[in-house]
C-alpha cells in the first residue's frame, strides 16, 4: 500500500479496490497520484479498466508485463490526459497486432469507446 493513500469515500473506496485488484493480477500502476486523479475525474473509466483484466489475460496471458498510466500531449497546456494501458509483450508484431485487433472488435471499441473514451491499450514490443 502507498502511504499517501487514505480512503475517504465510495469513490475513492473503488479506485483504491481497483489498484489492489490490478497489482494482483501484475499489473503496474505509474505515477498513482495521477491516475487517481485521472480516475476521479473520469469515474466511468473506473469499470471499462477493471472489466480490461479479464480480457487482457484472455488475449495475452500472464507472460507480458501490463503498467497503467496516465499519458498526456506535451503540445495542448489544456490536455488532461487519457489513461493508457500498455502491454509489453515478446510476441511478434503480426500475432500481436492480430490479437489487439480482435480485442478491439469484441469488447474495446464497443464497450470501452461507449463509456471511456480517453482509455486506451497500446503494446509496447520487447
Amino acid at each position: 500500500m502507498v502511504a499517501f493513500w487514505i480512503p475517504s469515500g465510495s469513490l475513492t473506496d473503488e479506485i483504491y479496490d481497483l489498484f489492489e485488484e490490478l497489482r494482483g493480477n501484475g499489473y503496474e500502476i505509474r505515477n498513482e497520484r495521477a491516475v487517481k486523479s485521472f480516475l476521479l475525474r473520469e469515474p466511468g473509466t473506473i469499470s471499462c479498466v477493471r472489466e480490461a483484466i479479464p480480457w487482457v489475460l484472455n488475449f495475452f496471458g500472464r507472460e507480458q508485463k501490463m503498467t497503467l498510466m496516465l499519458v498526456h500531449d506535451p503540445e495542448d497546456e489544456n490536455d488532461k490526459g487519457e489513461l493508457f494501458l500498455e502491454l509489453e509483450i515478446s510476441l511478434s508484431p503480426e500475432e500481436a497486432l492480430a490479437k489487439l485487433e480482435q480485442l478491439d472488435k469484441e469488447w474495446l471499441v464497443s464497450y470501452v469507446r461507449k463509456y471511456a473514451p480517453k482509455f486506451n491499450i497500446t503494446l509496447k514490443f520487447n
